[in-house]
């Protein structure tokens, strides 16, 4: 019976460090790939009409170009990255790019979109689109030109020069061009 009992707890803590040795490979992955980077697949898709409204529930309509963030709110690389648009959106220049951050949550109220500073436009997306079947990984920043089509992406958490490239010097245009 001592036996059974010893390779019981030999199984037992073998698990253990099993467990434990996922957890910080999934806990890794996590903080290592938050950072993200560009995503060049995603260049020349459109977005078309998006169904959109405030976090009240009125109607809304999405400008372009534009800087638009995707985000969920149980994303956890999603807050780090909204407070870096808002640091972003802070400092930017007069006549930039419009910026909306873009969630389909019935879960963002008008309360949770505090958590979005001056600057940035918060919008719920009203029913599915098969136009943003793109929107794979989050968050994502996409920047659009006049006609909706995006010409820049980056997912993950994004640094300062991230955000320049994706709207910061941008003057608001008709052609969608810098």
């Amino acid at each position: 019976m001592a036996r059974k009992r010893h390779s019981g707890g030999l199984l037992s803590r073998a698990m253990l460090a099993a467990s434990i040795g996922l957890f910080g490979v999934v806990l890794w992955t996590r903080l290592a790939g938050a950072r993200g980077g560009w995503a060049p697949e995603l260049l020349g898709s459109r977005m078309g009409f998006l169904p959109v409204s405030t976090v009240t529930g009125a109607p809304a309509q999405l400008q372009h170009p534009a800087l638009i963030y995707f985000f969920e709110t149980s994303c956890t690389a999603c807050t780090p990255a909204a407070s870096r648009l808002n640091e972003f959106a802070s400092a930017r220049a007069p006549g930039a790019l419009p910026i909306y951050a873009l969630t389909n949550s019935t879960a963002f109220t008008p309360d949770s979109a505090a958590l979005f500073g001056t600057g940035v436009q918060p919008v719920r997306l009203q029913r599915s689109t098969r136009d943003l079947r793109f929107v794979q990984r989050l968050p994502l920043f996409v920047q659009t030109d006049s006609t909706g089509r995006i010409v820049h992406a980056f997912t993950g958490i994004p640094q300062a020069d991230d955000l320049t490239v994706l709207g910061y010097l941008w003057q608001a245009s008709t052609t969608g061009t810098r």
